[in-house]
């Protein structure tokens, strides 16, 4: 019997179904991704409290969140939830009140933690570092210690969903590199030596939840989390914070971190080669070179999502035990194990049927890095595994709204403008975000993230129970991996409201002075001795007025663009 004296529900006895988080990189689409976490651990939390009290409608499964891994704003979202899963997370829905919202750790630093006033301050001017980069940092400094810290006055909570240790990690760019030695038999160069780039700052919770799961390795740094713990910045807190800025560190534009990866990390990389015709593949084990090799290796990190903007292989061989030549079982009669991916950038933009630009200087770097930047937001195979509707160890939740014709695309988020940065001109761009990935985790729990009705997972529920979540895929019946119990199921209780569009709630030109005072800045933190100010002083005065104009005509076609303004 439950505590209410309701006939409780029997618990799961079979293997837990293990799901890792991949949180791609969004700049300002953060917002979305954290809405949609929000809405998951609603659900999850929800789930585990109507098995506890014996729900009819509560099925008796249990599912294991193994991984949560992340690139740039992916990356922040993933340690605002590392850090607020010891206590209970409020969720904020459409109409919750500005109490509800402070409590709220994603919806705190995303909707209401920055914007461009505070991009484009200039705190940093006055510290020890002085000014690194064109966006002042301070304020994103700031979001990051309140959420490690956020537990002060919050209520603990233990989560039975949550992998014991739960692991975290983090796509960065390794500025300084790793170089590591091959061995080649057939050739009279035994070693050869290669630089990389793209690298993962690893961590492993433990005491956060109660599924079982492999101790920490040597290449994770281990940290034993304790509610309302006095200490918790200085004991990890710091360390874990400068790895998620680090990823989210983009180049010029916000600073790069200094990092401190476990001692012995890189003796755990891998290469995989593929095999030959129906033969396995080979894993390779190279030798880390140089500093990589020393005990107290450090690196300055960048933006994670230039070389990978999600981390998915990372959470992909995690599941599947470790080894990057297994694969996680795709039958949805078999399936065990899955990757759900958020991406809030996911699609293409409008397209541009203007004739190309003569070849140019400026356009070509500009060129360059956007292309750089859509090479590594999601490869073409992932997206295409992710989006099959005969794969089931690969799921997806991008931002959709139905006057688009059911089309998943950044073009549905306010804060996709401005080539993702338009979301820091106004809290309703962030605040649409952040309530339209609720909709969408809703709608992709409840209809999308499901496996065949005859997976062994669903063995011991109720027909009651399968008649009330089913799914029919064109004439076959699915279950969600995570059921939506009560007022959460959309068909059953409350769908979550389909925000307004945005429109007309940013002023570009409300940011004039902002501008001005951070140019100003720039100027004198670039040009370092005072006899050069001096004598560029004239030329700057000349040059800053049109430049900010130029700044401020470019946010307001952006805006236009994106149906905005």
């Amino acid at each position: 019997m439950s505590r209410d004296g309701t006939q409780a529900t029997p618990a799961d006895t079979g293997p837990a179904f293990e799901f890792g988080l991949s949180l791609a990189g969004g700049v300002s689409c953060g917002a979305f991704s954290a809405g949609a976490i929000d809405f998951i651990v609603e659900a999850l939390d929800a789930w585990q409290a109507a098995r506890e009290r014996g729900d009819a409608d509560a099925p008796p499964h249990r599912v294991s969140l193994r991984m949560v891994a992340g690139a740039s704003s992916g990356a922040l979202t993933s340690a605002v939830l590392a850090a607020a899963l010891p206590y209970e997370i409020g969720a904020v829905r459409a109409g919750s009140d500005g109490a509800a919202q402070k409590a709220n750790p994603l919806f705190a630093a995303w909707v209401d933690g920055t914007g461009l006033h505070d991009l484009l301050g200039t705190a940093d001017a006055a510290s020890a570092a002085g000014v690194r980069s064109l966006l002042d940092p301070t304020r994103v400094d700031l979001i990051a210690r309140n959420a490690i810290e956020f537990g002060a006055g919050a209520a603990p909570r233990r989560r039975d969903w949550l992998a014991d240790p739960l692991r975290l990690a983090f796509s960065v760019t390794n500025l300084r590199g790793v170089s590591f030695s091959l061995g080649n038999g057939r050739s009279q160069v035994r070693r050869i030596l290669s630089a990389m780039h793209g690298d993962l700052m690893r961590f492993a919770f433990s005491g956060l939840g109660g599924a079982p799961a492999p101790a920490a390795r040597p290449d994770e740094t281990a940290i034993a989390m304790a509610a309302h713990a006095p200490d918790a910045w200085d004991r990890w807190g710091r360390r874990f914070a400068t790895a998620a800025l680090g990823s989210a560190a983009f180049p010029l534009f916000l600073p790069s971190r200094r990092q401190q990866p476990p001692a012995g990390q890189y003796a755990q990389a891998s290469i995989v080669l593929p095999g030959a015709g129906c033969e396995p593949g080979e894993v390779l084990h190279p030798r880390p070179e140089g500093p990589a090799a020393q005990p107290h290796y450090e690196f300055d990190a960048a933006d994670g999502g230039l070389i990978d903007n999600n981390a998915l292989d990372a959470v992909r061989t995690e599941l599947a035990g470790n080894d990057p030549l297994a694969g996680n079982e795709r039958d949805g009669r078999l399936a065990r194990r899955a990757v759900l991916l958020i991406d809030p950038l996911l699609g293409a933009p409008k397209a541009d049927n203007a004739p190309l630009p003569p070849i140019s200087l400026g356009g070509t770097l500009s060129a360059l890095v956007r292309t750089l930047l859509d090479q590594a937001r999601l490869r073409p195979q992932d997206a295409a595994l992710a989006l099959r509707s005969d794969v089931y160890s690969r799921f997806i939740i991008a931002p959709q709204r139905e006057e688009a014709g059911g089309e998943a695309s950044s073009r549905s988020l306010a804060g996709a403008s401005l080539g993702g940065l338009g979301g820091y001109l106004a809290r309703e761009f962030r605040l649409h975000d952040y309530l339209l990935g609720r909709r969408n985790a809703q709608q992709a729990l409840a209809g999308r993230f499901v496996l065949h009705a005859d997976n062994p997972l669903f063995a011991s529920w109720s027909q009651d129970q399968r008649a009330h979540f089913a799914v029919d895929s064109n004439g076959v019946t699915e279950l969600p991996v995570i059921p939506l119990v009560g007022a959460l199921h959309p068909r059953h209780g409350q769908a979550e409201a389909l925000p307004d569009w945005p429109l007309g709630q940013a002023d570009p030109a409300a940011y004039a002075a902002a501008l001005d005072a951070r140019l100003g800045v720039l100027f004198s933190g670039l040009v370092r001795p005072w006899y050069l100010r001096w004598l560029l002083w004239p030329l700057w005065l000349l040059v800053r007025r049109p430049l900010r104009r130029r700044l401020v005509a470019a946010m307001a076609g952006g805006l236009r663009s994106h149906g905005l303004a």
